[in-house]
């Protein structure tokens, strides 16, 4: 039932398809063993589809809501994947574990934290060197289902309707600012991640005009039997 449930939430969550293919990306440079932090797991779904990537990904789930931590660990063990996948309670506001993970993912956690520059300075305390960061929060642009500045997101427990681009720039920057990573590290490395993208569709594509401009096996059999038929003409003559 869990696995249907993790199904029907891809399905609901638009966001899904573009952290699992950011995850996707990740994992081409990642083939050996990996340590990852799934930072607000929530129900977990995005630790499951984590540890089908490989088995040598090692996986901490952590959240600050002990009955979904209890309920993680138990579908995880019921699984068989207890030795690669472990769940349990921390406030991101001072978890810390130094250089210990190669991804740290976040997805719909930063809208209820209040100290989130704190977050993000721990985050980074527990990146490995080269690390990645992956986090995904509402727009306040609407995501929230917020669309005027008088209005406030529906969910309760959010301290913030979500961010702009400007907003969560400024707050890496305030937060990693007597670090090396910042910002403008983070845009450079998208778009390093955009062009590269961008030139694998050109490949595509010409490779796929060059096969459809290839004759086919039937067309080559009319050319042919149109080249024989000539040449038979030429010898009656």
């Amino acid at each position: 039932m869990r696995r249907i449930f993790y199904f029907l939430l891809d399905l609901l969550l638009l966001r899904a398809w573009h952290i699992k293919r950011a995850i996707r990306l990740w994992k081409k440079s990642h083939t050996n063993e990996a340590c990852i932090l799934d930072a607000g797991s929530g129900f977990g779904q995005y630790t499951f589809f984590m540890s089908k990537q490989s088995k040598k990904w090692h996986i901490r789930g952590v959240d600050v809501k002990t009955e979904q931590i209890e309920d993680c660990n138990y579908f995880f063990v019921r699984i068989g994947k207890q030795s690669q996948v472990k769940f349990r309670y921390a406030d991101l506001t001072s978890y810390v574990n130094e250089s210990a993970f190669d991804l740290i993912l976040s997805v719909d956690v930063m809208e209820h934290i209040e100290e989130d520059v704190k977050v993000f300075q721990n985050f980074y305390e527990s990146l490995k060197k080269g690390g990645m960061l992956l986090i995904s929060t509402p727009s306040d642009q609407g995501g929230s289902d917020v669309h005027d500045s008088h209005e406030h997101s529906f969910i309760d427990e959010h301290v913030r309707d979500g961010y702009n681009i400007v907003e969560i720039e400024e707050k890496l920057k305030k937060g990693l600012s007597d670090r090396t990573l910042n910002a403008t590290d983070i845009s450079r490395l998208i778009g390093e991640h955009l062009d590269k993208a961008k030139e694998k569709v050109m490949q595509d594509t010409s490779e796929l005009i060059n096969e459809e401009a290839k004759p086919s096996e039937n067309q080559s059999c009319m050319d042919c039997g149109s080249k024989l038929k000539k040449t038979k003409k030429e010898t009656s003559r």
